[in-house]
């Protein structure tokens, strides 16, 4: 076309494509307008009051089928209120009205001939005297049968404007003549931004150097070589500013790849579960994972603005002054640990500093390493107290046992009563052996989750006698006072026997052992709620609310002096809640130091 080559003027170019694109369009137009009118004027479509008059009729033929046209009257009166409706009617198949828009004319003859060969919804034309008569209203009608039989017909009067049809057939075909010569308008407009398109970009390109400082002139840009014009301008840029685009290109690759890199090395820094972090020569902090904001207690998401020793130590520093002077070598690598509190409960936690060295700074970045040990350290003091308390409990008896058997085997004692006491200690020094590697193996099935239970129906009263059997001889050895408050009939228990045994001699036990002489230790027995519950009250030395909250964890021992002063494993209490839970039941501990504690053993009454 001669209005896109390149070589003709750009004036000429773009009035050629205006008159190209304003000729079509008329033209198209025109063809629109022939080709729609007479189909405008030549076709009328059915009105969608159509669908309203034969769902009239599908009512009348269901109201006479179930209530013998009761509604009949009504539904014609609803139909004759729609536009474009004039009046409708029922005609019996005798020809005569059972319902009219007019009620007036029920039952007069039908002034009509109504046609009877055909069902369905036609348009029909009155004939006078012998020809046809044009009227202003159309009529229609539909046949009405119940089932093979017909009972009448629906008639409908309507008055539609043939000069209404023709402008609805015509609305109705304007998107289709309009669509063309708009295409055209498009298309046009299309051909008139292309063909000033490469001329405007040109001239952005040279107001934006004209109005920039000298060196801006690297800022062009090239241009799509659609023809000779731009082929030009873009070996212009090429001898403009080759070098400048060169450096930043170079320069952006740089960019890009120093970002995925960084990007990269941050996401594997935040899925490490021990905290790192970078502080500066000075210490402030320059980079922290989310593992580091875990385990200090900071918001994720931003580096602090304290420093790490602040973070660690407070506003108090290093503990100690040896490691205060290996914190202030900043070339060389140190480790240490940090407890967050009194006690190693409240938090251990590893640090490690090492010095990241880089060339050209005044001062290394130091590169910090917090991983948490609590746990650990934890497990490694339970297993120490446990390694000495337990070789506490094995070294009484054996010594014990050891001394009466070797006074034994020495024959210096000729009484016979007196070797009888001693082979009594021995036996019960025996015992408490076997007592204690017992409780060792259960709590070894309790870890384990292998704790058997032997249930079996159990004389309540007997058993609680017995357990108080066990430990009368400690209490007679302390004057302890006891009392017992235990209802003559208890109901038997389904339970294992020997383990809540042991519980209630552990119960009984402790509080004779942490109860000094001449204090009082009782036992109560009632049923409340469906539950069997056994206290054990004593007068001792009682418990802290610190010591009251780990009570019944394993292998724990209080820091009391009086209470390390007192065998034990730290074990027992921990069992008897576990056999209480195995049963279905729980333990209650109450108590308060230097006053007492209480007890209380709760077992379901099956």
């Amino acid at each position: 076309m001669p209005f896109t080559d390149s070589h003709v003027s750009l004036v000429r170019r773009l009035i050629g494509n205006y008159l190209m694109c304003g000729l079509g369009s008329v033209v198209a137009l025109g063809l629109g307008l022939v080709l729609v009118t007479p189909g405008a004027f030549g076709s009328r479509k059915a009105h969608p009051f159509l669908q309203d008059v034969e769902q009239t009729a599908q009512a009348l033929v269901a109201d006479e089928v179930d209530h013998r046209g009761e509604h009949r009257q009504f539904l014609i009166e609803k139909l004759a209120a729609a536009e474009p409706v004039v009046y409708c009617a029922v005609v019996s198949a005798e020809g005569t009205y059972r319902a009219h828009s007019c009620p007036a004319r029920i039952g007069e003859a039908c002034d009509a001939a109504v046609p009877t060969s055909r069902s369905g919804i036609h348009r029909l034309e009155r004939i006078e005297n012998g020809r046809h008569v044009v009227l202003p209203i159309d009529e229609y009608w539909v046949a009405l049968n119940s089932g093979s039989a017909r009972f009448g017909t629906l008639l409908v009067g309507t008055h539609v404007s043939r000069d209404t049809g023709i402008i609805k057939s015509l609305a109705d075909h304007a998107p289709v003549v309009m669509l063309l010569p708009v295409g055209i308008l498009l298309l046009g407009g299309q051909m008139l931004r292309r063909a000033a398109g490469l001329s405007s970009k040109i001239e952005e390109q040279l107001l934006r150097i004209s109005s920039a400082a000298p060196e801006a002139a690297s800022a062009i840009n090239r241009l799509p070589e659609i023809n000779s014009t731009a082929t030009g301008w873009n070996r212009l840029v090429a001898c403009v500013s080759k070098q400048s685009i060169e450096t930043a290109l170079a320069a952006s690759l740089a960019k890009a790849v120093g970002g995925v890199r960084e990007q990269k090395a941050e996401r594997v820094l935040n899925n490490l579960s021990e905290g790192i972090a970078l502080s500066d020569h000075e210490g402030r902090i320059l980079f922290v994972n989310r593992s580091f904001c875990t385990l200090m207690g900071i918001p994720a998401g931003r580096a602090p603005e304290s420093t790490i020793e602040h973070l660690l130590f407070g506003d108090a520093g290093p503990a100690s002054d040896d490691l205060r002077r290996q914190l202030n070598q900043e070339s060389l690598p140190v480790a240490f640990e940090v407890t967050r509190g009194a006690e190693t409960a409240n938090g251990v936690l590893r640090v490690a500093r090492q010095p990241l060295l880089e060339e050209g700074s005044q001062g290394s970045t130091q590169v910090w390493q917090i991983r948490d040990v609590t746990q650990q350290k934890l497990a490694e003091q339970a297993r120490t107290d446990f390694v000495n308390s337990a070789a506490h409990e094995l070294r009484t008896p054996l010594t014990n046992i050891k001394a009466y058997a070797e006074t034994l085997a020495l024959n210096e004692i000729a009484d016979l009563d007196s070797q009888k006491d001693f082979l009594n200690i021995i036996n019960s020094e025996a015992t408490r052996l076997a007592r204690f590697v017992d409780e060792l193996l259960n709590i070894s099935s309790l870890e384990c989750g292998s704790l058997a239970l032997n249930l079996q129906e159990t004389d309540t009263l007997r058993l609680l006698n017995e357990a108080i059997e066990k430990v009368q001889p400690q209490i007679q050895q302390k004057g302890l006072e006891f009392l017992t408050l235990i209802p003559p009939k208890l109901p038997e228990l389904v339970i294992d026997k020997d383990k809540i045994a042991a519980s209630l001699v552990n119960l009984l036990g402790n509080a004779v052992k942490y109860t000094p002489a001449g204090g009082k230790v009782s036992v109560q027995v009632s049923v409340i709620g469906g539950e069997l519950a056994v206290s054990v009250e004593d007068t001792g030395i009682g418990m802290s609310p610190q010591d009251l909250s780990k009570i019944c964890q394993k292998f724990f021992r209080s820091d009391d002096p009086r209470v390390r002063d007192i065998p034990g494993s730290g074990i027992g209490l921990s069992l008897v809640r576990e056999v209480a839970r195995s049963h279905g039941g729980r333990l209650e501990v109450h108590s308060e130091l230097n006053k007492g504690s209480k007890f209380t053993l709760l077992i379901p009454v099956s």
